[in-house]
């Protein structure tokens, strides 16, 4: 609320101060002052009031910041989070190109690069530290061998900022990226995609799943693409 200057009596001064909120006061016989809404004074008058729609707010469960399911709100670590609708929105098929809205990461220092992602979290490029991680598990196994996962594959990403070794042993001091592949559903759907663009780009997508018996306790997730294509560099490939 705004601030109140000037001689005047209490009442003028409350009304002046509440004059631009929706709060309203009554004064007790005691001359105690109790602040109320106006939309609760109303109702308790018998005054017409409006009903607003029902508002769901439904939390984000990460596995990364503690290795265990815990809400985000409750995780004392610095995560953003990259979901599946992001990504298709974004229309990107790479783990960098997924994180160019993600604060504190690099995402794409190198250019166009698809032969490895390596964003840099921090600062930190994470050359030789292993940065990937695929449910759980490291991706990279050797110096040589650098994940590349497609994102039409993950149900989402998290990012993990600053050190997380106590938890995932070797790393690097800017971070680490947590992928999680897509879990089976309790409905069925089927999505099919056939895609062509610059370059000589072609590709197929396919993404189905549900129950496999009428209860519902065995559930399935069938998901794969091909692409093939030149890229916006001379002599490189981008397919898979």
């Amino acid at each position: 609320s705004k601030a109140v200057s000037g001689v005047m009596s209490p009442a003028s001064a409350l009304d002046e101060l509440l004059s631009e909120t929706d709060s309203h006061y009554i004064m007790a016989k005691d001359g105690a002052i109790v602040l109320k809404s106006r939309v609760t004074a109303m109702q308790e008058g018998g005054g017409s009031s409006e009903s607003l729609r029902e508002v769901v707010v439904e939390g984000v469960r990460l596995e990364s910041g503690s290795k265990s399911e815990t809400a985000l709100i409750e995780t004392p670590r610095s995560v953003s989070v990259v979901t599946a609708e992001q990504i298709a929105l974004q229309g990107v098929d790479e783990v960098a190109a997924a994180m160019r809205y993600t604060p504190g990461v690099f995402a794409e220092y190198r250019g166009t690069d698809t032969t490895r992602q390596t964003p840099a979290i921090r600062g930190f490029i994470n050359r030789d530290a292993h940065m990937i991680y695929r449910d759980g598990m490291r991706g990279r196994t050797s110096a040589q061998a650098h994940p590349d996962p497609d994102v039409f594959l993950l149900e989402r990403m998290e990012i993990v900022r600053g050190p997380a070794s106590a938890l995932y042993g070797q790393n690097g001091p800017g971070g680490l990226i947590y992928t999680v592949t897509k879990r089976p559903t309790e409905t069925f759907f089927a999505d099919v995609e056939a895609s062509a663009g610059s370059f000589s780009q072609f590709g197929g997508k396919l993404d189905f799943g549900g129950p496999i018996d009428a209860e519902g306790r065995f559930l399935y997730r069938i998901t794969g693409l091909m692409r093939d294509g030149d890229a916006q560099v001379d002599q490189l490939k981008d397919g898979r």
